[in-house]
């Protein structure tokens, strides 16, 4: 199973399109802290857990890296698989050798353009972006994985984007649609992502991008589709709450802290969101926005 831990919700940047910024998520004070890591990591483990993808905000938010790096080492010595999303943003040469040192799995970063004041109006800290990508793969670090979402700002110079990151020696360049709560030319972002499909898509990507136009169009996804979210992937917040979804904080599977581990683990496996069909599918579905593969054809066994 995979587990999505919001270790905060801080950030150095202020994306124009973040979901805390459009109101699909919630900014909280809450924060995982030191003296808890070694709680977590042990309920986290025996909860069969063998990934934790670290989110947020950013894990690698300048005032709170520190705790991330303590997770990390703590996750790791437990022997499960560690991917942190982030941007980047404000890694210095000791921050890269720190996440070499500590085999981190897989780094994800967002990077919206080559263009440098294209990527800055979306994103902003560009520099940062390309220097932390950079020096990892200067110093033999290859796990890196990108996420360009593309917009109707940024659709024209997409493939040219996609081409420069395999340029510099990234091999796993994914690509997404913006969608917007307001008006927006689709059809762009469309064009550019079946440009894209041509050069980088998979055998999965003529399906991921039937999906988009569904999600775009308000339709609900085709009956042949399965949400991996609840079923073995979850979320939990940083004060352990365990959810199916980034968007479904209406349903609380229990405590990592506070509830027993067999309480949980019959909770992980026996919910609705397992055995039956939810269609909180949308514009907001993060399970489409951050990874195609996560809706498959296939039933889920």
């Amino acid at each position: 199973m995979v587990l999505f831990f919001i270790i905060h919700t801080k950030c150095d940047l202020c994306c124009k399109d973040c979901f805390y910024s459009k109101g699909y998520e919630k900014r909280d004070s809450s924060e995982l802290k030191l003296e808890d890591i070694e709680l977590f990591v042990k309920k986290v483990y025996d909860l069969s857990f063998k990934t934790i993808i670290l989110t947020g905000g950013d894990p690698l938010y300048s005032k709170r890296k520190y705790v991330t790096y303590a997770l990390i080492e703590c996750l790791k010595k437990y022997k499960l698989r560690v991917i942190i999303n982030t941007s980047g943003a404000k890694l210095n040469s000791i921050d890269i050798q720190t996440l070499i040192n500590l085999n981190v799995d897989r780094i994800d970063f967002s990077i919206n353009s080559l263009d440098e004041n294209i990527h800055n109006s979306e994103r902003g800290n560009y520099q940062d972006t390309v220097f932390a990508m950079k020096s990892l793969l200067k110093n033999g670090y290859d796990k890196i994985t990108t996420t360009t979402v593309i917009t109707e700002e940024n659709a024209y110079k997409a493939l040219e984007t996609l081409r420069w990151l395999k340029s510099l020696g990234i091999k796993d360049i994914r690509y997404q649609p913006l969608f917007k709560q307001t008006a927006q030319n689709y059809q762009i972002i469309r064009d550019a992502m079946l440009e894209c499909n041509k050069e980088f898509g998979n055998s999965h990507s003529e399906y991921y991008l039937l999906q988009c136009d569904r999600a775009y169009n308000n339709k609900i996804p085709q009956e042949n589709s399965v949400c991996m979210m609840g079923k073995n992937l979850f979320v939990s917040d940083a004060l352990g709450n365990i959810y199916p979804c980034f968007h479904r904080f209406d349903v609380n599977f229990g405590n990592i802290f506070t509830d027993d581990t067999s309480f949980l683990k019959d909770k992980l496996i026996h919910n609705s969101f397992y055995s039956e069909r939810h269609d909180c599918f949308g514009k907001h579905c993060v399970s489409l926005f951050d990874n195609g593969d996560f809706w498959k054809k296939e039933k889920v066994l």
